[in-house]
């Protein structure tokens, strides 16, 4: 999704929601179905709102491309008989 898109996208789903919540308050709608709404649908709808009437926080970098690369760069070294150790998590996926 494009930067530009992110508030225009959440303001869809939450338009659909109300459409939803709508649709559930229906009183030809039998008790049954009403009961199988997930709880919590008109609170995350409101979120939602509150999103779509605001800016988007910025998109915050994603680690993967370099836990790949360490992760490549450790298996290069074992190959090579190098010792690898890590500070923070264990290596299990080596």
């Amino acid at each position: 999704m494009h930067r530009r898109d992110g508030p225009a996208a959440v303001a869809r789903v939450e338009r659909e929601l109300r459409r939803v919540n709508a649709a559930l308050n229906d009183s030809d709608l039998p008790n049954f179905v009403k009961a199988l709404a997930p709880p919590g649908l008109r609170e995350f709808q409101k979120k939602l709102e509150a999103l779509a009437s605001g800016r988007l926080p910025k998109p915050k970098p994603s680690g993967h491309l370099q836990r790949l690369a360490a992760q490549h760069a450790a298996l290069l070294l074992q190959e090579h008989h190098v010792r690898v150790t890590s500070t923070r998590t264990p290596l299990n996926w080596c």
